[in-house]
This record gives structure tokens, C-alpha cells and sequence, in this order.
């Protein structure tokens, strides 16, 4: 990983810590199984990538309400994974923008402690 990678992932890490601390704050009683971004990205060294910086985005579970109107019921299952990728040569030029050339999740909803699939893709 050389120091633009690390320092792109550091970047990626730092917003998803970010976002979910403002999830929870949205509800705090939300199931998140992730919370730092360390835990969630990770750089793709598996495909030459000159032009872009690839992610991969770990598996991650979320247990939501099902309905607003309920929001201590948690008996959604959200699970995600996939991949980001952003372009090299604008994080270079600059370092603030992380501009997303194309990413790829898999989702899947559950209820009932995964006894019932909802949705998949």
C-alpha cells in the first residue's frame, strides 16, 4: 500500500466512523455491527488498479425498526457488503474529495433473527 492508498483508506475509515455515529444518534438503540471504519473498509490489493484506489466494504449488520412508529422494535436485518472505488488522480489533486467512480453492494433484509428472508440482492 503505498502513502496515497493509506491515506485514501484513512479517509474511507474516518467517514464511515463518522456516519455511524450519526446513525446512532438517530436511534439509539439501533444494531449496528460496526461502529469504526476500520472495521468496515479495507483496500483492495487483490486487482491492479493505476487509474482508481479500490474498497472493500466488509460485511456489516444493521437491526432496524420495521416501522417508524416503532422504534425500539428492532426486528429488521439489514446485512451489506461490496465495494467502493474512487478515482486516483482527483484524490491526489485533492485530498478532500473522495469521488466515487463505481461501487457494487450486496444487500440482503431479514426478519425475525434471519428466520425470514424480506429481500435480497
Amino acid at each position: 500500500m503505498n502513502p496515497l492508498e493509506s491515506e485514501a483508506l484513512r479517509r474511507m475509515q474516518s467517514l464511515w466512523t463518522q456516519t455511524a455515529s450519526h446513525l446512532v444518534s438517530l436511534n439509539s438503540s439501533l444494531g449496528l455491527s460496526h461502529k469504526t471504519g476500520e472495521d468496515v473498509f479495507e483496500l483492495d490489493e487483490d486487482k491492479d488498479f493505476r487509474e482508481d484506489i479500490s474498497f472493500i466494504v466488509r460485511p456489516i449488520t444493521l437491526k432496524l425498526p420495521e416501522k417508524a412508529t416503532k422504534p425500539h422494535n428492532l426486528s429488521l436485518f439489514v446485512i451489506l457488503k461490496g465495494r467502493v472505488t474512487i478515482d486516483r488522480q482527483q484524490f491526489k489533486d485533492n485530498k478532500k474529495l473522495l469521488q466515487v467512480k463505481s461501487f457494487s453492494t450486496e444487500v440482503a433484509y431479514f426478519r425475525d433473527g434471519f428466520k425470514k428472508a424480506v429481500w435480497g440482492c
